[in-house]
């Protein structure tokens, strides 16, 4: 069965995120890697959530993914008040286990 949700998993992101030249396996990065951040992954994990019938009802995309804009002068002003924002992966694994526990938080 583990197998089956991968492959339509990774048949769902190929439909939605076409460009890539990569295999996907359960590490890639939805940011770093199929370069999904702001607006595109509102759309990826709603879409994905429907899709799956996956609660994201408790999910803080801000969590995982930069925003759309300028991010040059945010990076600069957190580097000057000594901050820095790390954002957390979020893989293509995680979104398989979020499919068999039916919600991505």
């Amino acid at each position: 069965m583990e197998n089956k949700v991968l492959d339509k998993l990774k048949e769902f992101i190929a439909i939605e995120r076409s460009g890539y030249n990569f295999d996907l396996t359960r590490e890639t990065d939805l940011q770093k890697d199929l370069k999904i951040w702001g607006d595109d992954a509102d759309e990826f994990i709603e879409k994905f959530s429907h899709e799956f019938n996956v609660d994201i009802s408790g999910l803080d995309l801000n969590k995982y993914f930069s925003q759309e804009g300028d991010r040059i002068l945010p990076a600069i002003s957190n580097f000057l008040r000594g901050k820095k924002r790390e954002l957390h992966s979020l893989t293509i694994g995680d979104l398989e286990k979020a499919i068999e526990r039916g919600r991505l938080t």
